[in-house]
């Protein structure tokens, strides 16, 4: 799984690989503009052991933080029971042992595991206790050890689990039980859950989503007469809302839900139309406001099967397959129409698609085949069309055993099972690295004292070497709009450089670099900095002296001793508004203004004189256009010393 939370894909496994029909795939299709070749500046890592020679594992899965952080879940006969193990692998280490979760003699069945963007993460499967399968969940604890939590009622039998995680550890759960109930559950950390009942109206699929912040949303298929239609209802530890109707067609097969971080949430799902078959259908929604559904696939061939991934900028896919053996995508922007779908496989039967999206945007979509093999199609962040990866797996794949992940910096994670003898296999990792290197701009800070200063910053790659970097930057005046993007410099070795700009500027400095696997990262962060209009620009009003001094900015000052003067700077462009001063033994006040509202007061005295000393003003948190005026307040003989004025408007153009 990625590290936005998202309901359980292992339902979807079993159904698909138990069904009746037969469905064709070709990985190298291209339709309709999707596939344009293949992922060249990526590749495949080599395999890691997530688990050793054993038991034939099946029902892997796989979730992600945002810093890379894996865990990988699985199930394997002990040669009595089915037992759930759990390992995880921090970015540049080893995968850790196998940590066996269940300790009765009971099957574990559906394992699953979701990981909040921070990292916190839960493992939850069915145990079989007593003839009836409870819901239990799992949350790393002190030396290695992971918890054991009951979650559902022990005189119920659970299924259709789903289970995500916030931020802060609170686990959200969801179940149908073997009463006819929907149940959901609140479960803090160290605390024990809260259950809730849902419905009394026989849910017949169950789907969930949490976001980092702690807001579950739970949709559902509910019995409606003859029909079954879809429900959602929303909540948090302290509030929840009441069911909401998403779509009153007639429910086939199961949900899949995903939630970026700001809430919004995205599901698919399967209803049946009459005579005229199947179809899968599209939707979205804040809160419980939900959008009007769409119908995503074509008259005339069954579709089902589907998954949905949502970014942070609320860009959707949505992946199914057909009755006549295509697997399709459809995508859709903000504010747009769903765009047409277009076929990624049409050869081999595929099923069982797994979309996962990262909140900037990177795509992955997984399938099998009945080969049997594994096969990917991805969309690193800034591509229109999901390109395949290279071949993947071997036909010793167990094929109810996979998953997929994305880390926050789009590399794609692979969990999978294999055969390693007639009774053994193992459970591998891998890792296609198609995320390039990240260039983190460290310094200067917002405000710097000079035109000429250090800029330094850092290059790293999660899974390859670095083959080249450059640093970049744009800049703007203190009355104008940043121009183009220059080169500062080309081919770096060392990762830090003195820069020599010009007074009254902002500059926002940017990094390009390539891994040695051949991705490259254009999406890294700006650093943004101010250097100061100088004293000289402002215009005057009252008595100021033009003062030179070594140890001033650009070595002149502003001095004044009369009460009233000022200093005005027009047609300002400024997102936070600074002062540069001197500060000295019985110095006066200044108040500052912007478009005639004053921004408040401050005093320059100090025990002693002090040269280049930053005041910051104010803080507008988007570009502001006007006057800026800084007016001395103080008595006459309080001495007023003005080195410049920082007028910094990077951070809304660079973020």
């Amino acid at each position: 799984m990625n590290a936005i939370s998202r309901t359980s894909f292992s339902r979807r496994v079993s159904r698909a690989i138990t069904g009746t029909a037969a469905f064709a795939v070709a990985a190298s299709t291209i339709a309709g503009g999707l596939l344009a070749g293949t992922a060249e500046a990526a590749q495949w890592k080599t395999s890691e052991y997530a688990g050793p020679v054993s038991a034939i594992p099946s029902s892997a899965r796989i979730a992600v933080a945002d810093n890379g952080h894996a865990f990988a879940v699985w199930r394997e006969y002990s040669g009595i029971y089915y037992t759930i193990q759990v390992a995880q692998r921090a970015v540049g280490g080893s995968w850790s042992a196998p940590y066996l979760l269940n300790s009765s003699n009971g099957d574990g069945v559906t394992p699953d595991v979701a990981v909040a963007p921070n990292g916190k993460v839960v493992v939850s499967w069915r145990q079989l206790v007593d003839a009836k399968y409870q819901l239990q969940i799992s949350r790393p604890a002190l030396y290695g050890t992971w918890t054991l939590e009951p979650v559902s009622p022990a005189n119920e039998s659970a299924s259709d689990a789903s289970v995500g995680i916030d931020n802060a550890g609170v686990v959200y759960a969801a179940w149908r039980s073997g009463a006819g109930l929907l149940r959901k559950a609140t479960a803090p950390v160290e605390a024990p859950a809260d259950v809730d009942i849902v419905s009394f109206n026989d849910p017949e699929a169950v789907g969930l989503a949490v976001t980092p912040a702690g807001r579950a949303t739970l949709v559902w298929g509910e019995a409606s007469g003859e029909l079954t239609k879809l429900q959602s209802r929303q909540w948090t530890t302290t509030a929840e809302t009441a069911n909401q109707t998403i779509d009153t067609d007639d429910l086939t097969g199961d949900i899949d839900v995903a939630v970026n971080r700001s809430g919004l949430t995205a599901a698919s799902y399967t209803v049946k139309n009459g005579d005229q078959g199947y179809f899968v259908m599209g939707t979205w929604g804040y809160g419980n406001q939900w959008d009007n559904p769409s119908t995503l696939s074509w008259n005339g061939d069954d579709s089902f099967d589907s998954s949905v991934g949502i970014d942070g900028k609320a860009n959707l896919a949505v992946a199914w397959r057909t009755t006549s053996g295509k697997l399709l995508v459809a995508t859709r922007k903000p504010g747009s129409d769903w765009v047409d779908p277009v076929t990624l496989e049409n050869e081999h039967s595929p099923y069982a698609p797994e979309v996962v999206m990262n909140e900037h945007g990177d795509a992955a979509v997984m399938y099998l085949t009945e080969q049997p093999s594994l096969e990917l199609a991805v969309r690193p962040l800034g591509n229109l069309a999901f390109v395949p990866a290279p071949g993947l797996i071997s036909t010793s794949l167990v094929t109810s055993n996979r998953g997929v992940a994305l880390d926050g910096q789009g590399n794609a994670i692979v969990v999978h099972g294999v055969k390693t003898g007639d009774a053994a296999g193992r459970v591998l990792a891998k890792v296609y690295d198609m995320a390039g290197p990240v260039v983190t701009v460290t310094k200067p800070g917002k405000r710097v004292n000079a035109t000429r200063f250090k800029v330094s910053w850092t290059v790293k790659d999660r899974f390859s070497g670095i083959d080249w970097h450059d640093m970049n930057y744009i800049s703007a005046p203190f009355n104008g709009s940043f121009g183009p993007l220059q080169e500062f410099v080309d081919g770096a070795q060392e990762t830090y450089a003195t820069f020599t700009g010009a007074p009254g500027r902002t500059y926002c400095f940017i990094g390009k670099s390539m891994d040695t696997a051949g991705n490259q990262n254009n999406d890294n962060p700006y650093r943004c900095t101010a250097t100061p209009v100088d004293d000289r620009k402002p215009t005057r009003t009252g008595t100021w002296s033009k003062q030179k001094a070594k140890s001033a900015y650009l070595g002149t000052l502003m001095t004044t001793t009369r009460k009233g003067a000022t200093l005005k700077l027009t047609n300002v462009r400024v997102e936070q508004l600074g002062l540069l001063v001197a500060k000295g033994p019985g110095y006066g006040r200044v108040a500052v203004f912007f478009n005639g509202t004053k921004l408040g007061a401050w005093s320059l005295g100090a025990a002693k004189v002090q040269a280049r000393q930053q005041i910051l003003v104010k803080d507008f948190g988007s570009v502001k256009t006007g006057t800026v005026v800084v007016k001395v307040i103080s008595q006459n003989g309080k001495t007023v010393k003005i080195d410049g004025l920082h007028i910094f408007q990077g951070v809304q153009l660079a973020m």
